[in-house]
């Protein structure tokens, strides 16, 4: 049980939850907590090389990724990126590749999310409208300044994050309802235990 404890109160902690949304042109991220926004914003390159445009995101996410982890922030939550573009898919990633030895580098985890996940664990389902996401993201965070809200990159991120603390949540609830099982059945864990 002690180590489910310990596990519980490091993880589930109201700890700092970077949210990106990988792009190799434009790519929002978000630092949000329990209670609020922290920071957030849209890293931008124009470059026409792909190379240059990993350097520019590589040169930009990596004082972000230091913030955060000074903050005490331990889970990066990435979108994970689907389209029919050989070329898009290959460039993101390629960022995304960025991302993990940034985050592996500081110790940080990263678990990656699908966009249809994101929009079910704060609209209800998977085909929400970029409309229903950001009303939900307002409705989460309270007061959400207008420039966020008119880059669709940094709303997404902030839904990312939002959504990866959900998910984080329910990890949590369902541990606990371990916890109450087996210690119901006086500490004597097994495979029945657990499927009650």
């Amino acid at each position: 049980m002690n180590m489910i404890d310990d596990y519980l109160r490091v993880k589930f902690n109201d700890k700092p939850i970077l949210g990106i949304d990988p792009a190799s042109r434009r790519m929002g991220w978000a630092i949000t907590t329990a209670t609020g926004i922290i920071d957030a914003g849209v890293i931008v390159s124009n470059n026409q090389s792909l190379d240059h445009r990993f350097l520019d995101m590589h040169t930009t996410i990596t004082p972000i990724f230091d913030t955060f982890k000074s903050m005490g922030g331990v889970a990066i939550c990435v979108e994970q990126y689907v389209s029919r573009s050989m070329s898009g898919t290959d460039a993101v990633k390629g960022i995304i590749g960025i991302l993990r030895l940034e985050a592996i580098r500081r110790d940080l985890e990263v678990v990656e999310i699908y966009p249809a996940t994101v929009k079910k664990l704060l609209v209800g389902h998977g085909n929400a409208s970029k409309e229903e996401v950001c009303e939900k993201v307002i409705e989460k965070l309270g007061i959400v300044p207008q420039y966020y809200l008119k880059d669709d990159n940094i709303t997404d991120a902030l839904a990312i994050s939002i959504a990866e603390r959900m998910r984080q949540e329910e990890k949590k609830q369902d541990l606990l309802k371990i916890m109450k099982l087996i210690e119901d059945a006086g500490g004597i864990c097994d495979v029945t235990t657990i499927y009650k």
